[in-house]
């Protein structure tokens, strides 16, 4: 990270629990009462922290065709979301960054923040 980044990471891989074969998280969506849906993780880089992490938890709840949008209005440098399938989508930018150790796993593109 560049002296000016933050990253924060958000995710239903704690704090959960299991009833009747369905999982239960923490991350509450708004709209519905229940445990967000449409991913399971998500980080995101940012030049303030706290900024950071409220995203991280705005991209949780939010529906897939929303992520870009909300991060470019919150100003974030880069995301990487991991839907409720394992797919993995990440800002143009970010893909450079990092290298997956899996050949099986794919990144989808979202485009420039």
């Amino acid at each position: 990270l560049a002296d000016d980044e933050s990253i924060f990471s958000s995710g239903n891989y704690r704090r959960n629990f299991e009833k009747s074969g369905k999982n239960y998280h923490h991350i509450i969506d708004p709209r519905t009462g229940y445990p967000s849906q449409n991913a399971t993780a998500v980080t995101v880089i940012h030049n303030n922290s706290a900024a950071a992490d409220a995203a991280a938890t705005a991209l949780m709840v939010a529906k897939p065709d929303e992520w870009m949008d909300i991060a470019k209005n919150i100003g974030l440098k880069h995301i990487l979301v991991v839907d409720k399938d394992g797919q993995l989508y990440s800002d143009q930018s970010l893909q450079h960054r990092f290298n997956l150790n899996d050949e099986n796993m794919t990144i989808i593109n979202l485009g420039a923040l």
